[in-house]
C-alpha cells in the first residue's frame, strides 16, 4: 500500500462507499473529494463531506497509518488544524486537535479491494504509451459509443459557449 495510491483512491472514490463510518462510528457521505494538493499542506483542499447530519467543508489529510500524523509532525503545524477528515489505510492511533477534539478518522483497510490496488500498480508500472491501451478492446461497444457521444456533446457545448461569448 502506498500513500500515492490512497490519494488516487480518495480522489476517484475507488473504495466501498457503503456504510462508510469514522473510527468514532459516525456515518460519512463524500459530497466532494476536494482538490488534490501537490504542494505543502493538507492533501486535499475544499472537500465537502456529510458526517452524521452535519455538512463540513475543509481539508482532508491522508496517511497509510494514522500514527504517520505525528511522524510527519502535523500536530505542530497550524495548517492542519482545520482538517475535517483524516483518511488512513490503517487506524493505529487516535489523534486530537490542539483544542483537544478528536480528529474524525476513516480507515480504508477493509474498504479497498486488493484487485484495485494491483490494477493501479500495473498501470503505474506499465511501459505502454497509454497504460490501459491493451484493455480498450475489452470495453463494450455500447460504453465506447456512449463515451464518444458524451465528449461530442461536451465539445459542442464548449464551442457554442465561445460563440455566445463573442456575440455578447
Amino acid at each position: 500500500m502506498t500513500e500515492e495510491f490512497l490519494h488516487h483512491a480518495w480522489q476517484f472514490k475507488l473504495f466501498n462507499l457503503f456504510d462508510l463510518k469514522t473510527q468514532q462510528g459516525e456515518r460519512i457521505e463524500i459530497l466532494k473529494s476536494g482538490e488534490h494538493n501537490s504542494d505543502a499542506g493538507p492533501d486535499f483542499f475544499n472537500a465537502k463531506l456529510k458526517i452524521e447530519n452535519t455538512e463540513w467543508a475543509g481539508n482532508v489529510e491522508i496517511h497509510i497509518n494514522s500514527s504517520d500524523w505525528e511522524k510527519h509532525q502535523h500536530q505542530n503545524d497550524k495548517s492542519y488544524n482545520n482538517i475535517i477528515l483524516h483518511v488512513v489505510y490503517n487506524a493505529d492511533k487516535i489523534l486530537f486537535r490542539e483544542n483537544g477534539e478528536e480528529i474524525p478518522t476513516v480507515e480504508l483497510k477493509e474498504k479497498i479491494q486488493q484487485s484495485v490496488f494491483l490494477k493501479y500498480e500495473q498501470f503505474k508500472n506499465s511501459n505502454d504509451w497509454i497504460p490501459c491501451e491493451k484493455l480498450v478492446s475489452n470495453v463494450p461497444d455500447f460504453v465506447k459509443n456512449a463515451w464518444l457521444e458524451r465528449i461530442l456533446i461536451e465539445r459542442l457545448e464548449i464551442k457554442s459557449k465561445d460563440i455566445l461569448d463573442r456575440l455578447k
